[in-house]
């Protein structure tokens, strides 16, 4: 038998089982021992059976596909939320359209979702977008549920998962001030919305709590390495004596700008956690390999993305739900650079 042309009828055949049986396995749902479904998935991998997508949907009036909105590809927040949206979907027989808003623009990203939506997906996650209320209209326009995940917009009152922004920044000032820093730089990302916004809050009022002056805020309009460069640059220019006459350190909005921020001051002969402390946010894989190893607040990327799916098939299954927002823990990573 060709193995580019086997049917579910032949693998229900082959392994002795009703054709129902052999949808529900290769769905990784319904009631089946392990044992069953095994013998199933090993004869279509076996044979090569590839699912006729156009097919089931219009047989089920379903596309079997999903839409991903993310802001930067080479982003690791985005990478690893996007491998886990991608994992759990395929775990439940869906496929992933994702595209990126490099341009991080509002229209841009609506138009994205849009486009996902004449391709008749069943559900949307969008990641750090910058879009809110606008989605709950949307949803009831197209009965199409659309998730976010670590929204960047003010008003965000639809369907999310996000990460308690506030709470993460006021445990790493908090950190801070124990080390017995006492000037705590802030090195913003002016792109970034409300998770900007709740940052500069938690290290305002956690510096106000501690009687501590806010000391020196500066903005970059992204949060790259070279954006945390740069404002590391800027700051020595104009604060260097301030910097090494206090004990200080550096929080990053990001472990990305953090990255940026450690090459610097190593450049310009700063002995991290000896002269300046430097802490991050979010706690990609890279931050435990900077040199020294980065504190940080860990962001749990991963889990935001399994919750983000679960929600979102949770509306397809019932798109009356009402709005609901899930906050996803995360935890102080304390390491060298502080």
């Amino acid at each position: 038998m060709s193995k580019s042309n086997i049917s579910i009828k032949k693998i229900a055949e082959l392994a002795g089982v009703s054709y129902p049986t052999v949808s529900r396995a290769l769905r990784n749902e319904g009631r089946i021992s392990e044992e069953t479904r095994k013998r199933i998935v090993t004869i279509a991998r076996e044979y090569g059976y590839t699912p006729n997508l156009t097919a089931r949907g219009l047989v089920s009036k379903r596309s079997g596909a999903l839409g991903l909105v993310v802001t930067r590809f080479s982003d690791p927040f985005h990478s690893d939320v996007a491998q886990k949206v991608e994992i759990e979907a395929n775990r439940r027989g869906y496929s992933l359209f994702i595209a990126s808003n490099e341009t991080q623009d509002t229209d841009r990203e609506l138009e994205i979702v849009r486009s996902f939506q004449g391709r008749n997906v069943e559900g949307i996650i969008v990641s750090s977008g910058r879009e809110g209320p606008r989605y709950m209209q949307l949803f009831r326009e197209t009965n199409i549920p659309i998730v976010t995940v670590n929204s960047h917009a003010a008003d965000n009152s639809g369907h999310s998962v996000c990460h308690d922004d506030y709470g993460g920044g006021c445990a790493i000032v908090q950190h801070l001030i124990k080390r017995g820093y006492q000037n705590i730089v802030y090195l913003g990302n002016a792109s970034a919305g409300k998770a900007q916004t709740d940052r500069q809050q938690a290290w305002r009022d956690t510096l106000k709590q501690h009687l501590l002056a806010p000391s020196i805020q500066i903005d970059s309009s992204e949060g790259r390495v070279q954006d945390g460069a740069a404002a590391t640059e800027q700051l020595l220019s104009q604060h260097d004596q301030k910097l090494r006459r206090q004990r200080s350190a550096i929080w990053c909005f990001n472990d990305a700008m953090a990255f940026g921020a450690l090459a610097v001051l190593h450049r310009h002969g700063f002995a991290i956690s000896t002269d300046i402390g430097v802490a991050g946010f979010d706690d990609i894989d890279a931050a435990a390999f900077a040199i020294p190893a980065l504190t940080t607040w860990h962001q749990p990327r991963q889990e935001m993305g399994a919750a983000a799916v679960q929600m979102l098939f949770n509306l397809i299954e019932n798109p009356d739900a009402p709005p609901a927002n899930t906050s996803m823990p995360g935890w102080l990573v304390v390491r060298h650079s502080t």
